[in-house]
């Protein structure tokens, strides 16, 4: 005799397994994993996620309705499929591409139960015209996430005690030692500008954001 695994018990299961763990049935996945993000590749969408040291990105054939915050914790049923390119010269190539069969919410994350409770309105300064909208969108929802998890004591009051009171990020270029050009964010209160914190947008993992003594540890490595 054995006690079958509950739904929930399986879930919890899942959500604390790593990818190379997960077992299909009938060529279809059960995964949770932390949401990034949704872009827009060509018609699709695709949504951005990872699992411990693992990053997928997931493929829909259909317009994802839902809608996640970064850090939320979803559910997703999936396929791996061929995907065939064909050349000019009549050869083919296949790409494995993960598809998304249907994404539900499993758990909120920090910047979801912000939102229900209420944020600071933001505003964003570029000083660089050439920041086009797509990376704009990005970066706007990085700051909202980070507000939401730092530890740092002045994003805190101003994020939990003061929310009524309006923030705004500038956003510039910054060159790293290695040549390589990300951006910097300034945030800071806009009418009592009492601190101002600067973060970092990683110059080759554009989803990442660093703080200072990052950059500088990674500047001298």
């Amino acid at each position: 005799m054995y006690n079958k695994v509950s739904n929930a018990e399986q879930d919890e299961i899942n959500a604390n397994s790593a990818l190379s763990d997960e077992k299909e049935t009938n060529g279809i996945f059960n995964g949770i994993y932390t949401y990034i993000t949704k872009q827009k590749i060509g018609k699709q969408d695709m949504i951005l996620a990872h699992k411990l040291k693992d990053s997928l990105g997931f493929v829909s054939q259909n317009e994802l309705t839902k809608t996640y915050s970064q850090g939320d914790l979803i559910k997703v049923r999936w396929r791996i499929a061929d995907v065939f390119s064909y050349k000019n010269d009549g050869t083919s190539t296949s790409t494995k591409t993960l598809f998304v069969i249907r994404t539900e919410l499993y758990k909120k994350g920090k910047l979801s139960l912000l939102l229900e409770k209420g944020m600071p309105p933001l505003t964003a300064f570029y000083e660089q015209e050439r920041i086009f909208d797509e990376k704009t969108l990005l970066l706007g929802d990085l700051v909202a996430f980070y507000l939401a998890n730092s530890d740092d004591k002045d994003i805190r009051h101003a994020v939990d005690r003061n929310k009524k009171q309006p923030l705004k990020y500038t956003v510039s270029d910054y060159r790293y030692n290695n040549g390589k050009v990300g951006y910097q964010i300034v945030i800071t209160p806009v009418n009592e500008p009492d601190f101002a914190k600067h973060i970092y947008l990683h110059p080759s993992s554009p989803l990442r954001l660093l703080e200072w003594q990052d950059v500088k540890q990674n500047e001298n490595n």
